[in-house]
C-alpha cells in the first residue's frame, strides 16, 4: 500500500526532527515536533 509506505517515511521524518529538536533545545524546533505530534495525534491510525 502506497499510504503504508508513506507513514513509514513520515514517522522516520517525525523520528529525525524529534532527535534534532533533543539535539537542539531550540523553541521553534520544540513547538514543530509538538505540531507535529498534534498532527499525528489528529490522523490517527486511519491518516495519510
Amino acid at each position: 500500500m502506497p499510504s503504508e509506505t508513506l507513514k513509514a517515511s513520515f514517522v522516520v521524518v517525525a523520528r529525525w526532527v524529534h532527535k534534532i529538536s533533543e539535539t537542539y533545545v531550540a523553541p521553534e524546533r520544540g513547538t514543530l515536533l509538538l505540531v507535529i505530534q498534534m498532527w499525528l495525534n489528529t490522523q490517527g491510525p486511519i491518516g495519510l
